[in-house]
């Protein structure tokens, strides 16, 4: 009875480990697709903030041309 109570202690065991184990995978697989998506917003920030800074000089430009 005890070498039984023991098996299932140690398949306890193991059934616990594996499960956090697949959840550490889990939350690895999910901190890596916020990574990428915070990686795009910030690339699209940096393209939008270039864009403004090409338009406000252009807009000088213009302006300076026809004063």
């Amino acid at each position: 009875m005890q070498t039984e109570a023991r098996n299932n202690d140690a398949l306890d065991s193991i059934k616990a480990l594996l499960l956090i184990t697949k959840n550490r995978i889990a939350t690895r697989e999910s901190n890596r697709r916020v990574k990428e998506k915070l990686e795009n917003i910030d690339s699209k920030l940096n393209q939008t903030a270039l864009d403004a800074e090409l338009n406000q000089t252009a807009m000088v430009i213009l302006i300076e041309m026809f004063l």
